[in-house]
């Protein structure tokens, strides 16, 4: 989950009775720096600031048994933002919600959610939660509460998908040092 960084992408191509195994590289910055400079343009006039988290074993141990049927990385990107005299943190995180993506815009300060929001969905839009439902994690100051936030009938995959997001912008925002 999370934002996935390629570092290598291998292709095999058929020329002349043979094949041939090609590499690409990818900088991690290209997709990255695309992350942050639409971060910077929604949010002009604040300074934002990409950073990378790297979990060590316990950690990702600690996801795997909380969300066991989701796939967890163990590399994220985040971003500090700072607008004034306020400091807060940004992740852009994704998970299949049925057979396709939903990404998904948290901001976090002093480890809760202040702001959500849904930046692409590939499910059909009837699937899509409101942006009203997304107010009721505003609320939220730890893990153990995001259970307690009813699921939307009629979206119930989008629903859970969301809270497992939240819960991991929250989880990684305690793990980053202060």
């Amino acid at each position: 989950m999370g934002i996935l960084i390629l570092k290598k992408l291998l292709a095999i191509k058929y020329i002349r009775g043979g094949f041939i195994l090609l590499s690409f590289y990818l900088s991690s910055s290209i997709y990255a720096s695309t992350v942050h400079d639409n971060l910077a343009k929604k949010f002009p006039g604040c300074i934002v600031t990409e950073s990378v988290l790297f979990l060590d074993t316990e950690q990702v141990s600690k996801m795997n048994s909380v969300h066991k049927e989701k796939k967890t990385s163990a590399f994220y990107a985040y971003y500090e933002k700072k607008c004034s005299d306020k400091k807060t943190r940004l992740f852009v995180l994704n998970d299949e919600v049925r057979t396709l993506k939903q990404f998904v815009l948290f901001e976090v300060l002093d480890n809760r959610i202040i702001f959500i929001e849904v930046l692409k969905f590939l499910e059909p839009a009837e699937y899509k939660v409101q942006p009203y439902w997304l107010e009721k994690f505003y609320s939220l100051e730890d893990l153990s509460k995001l259970k307690t936030v009813d699921g939307v009938s009629g979206a119930t995959l989008t629903s859970n998908s969301i809270k497992y997001l939240a819960w991991l912008s929250l989880y990684l925002n305690g793990i980053i040092k202060k």
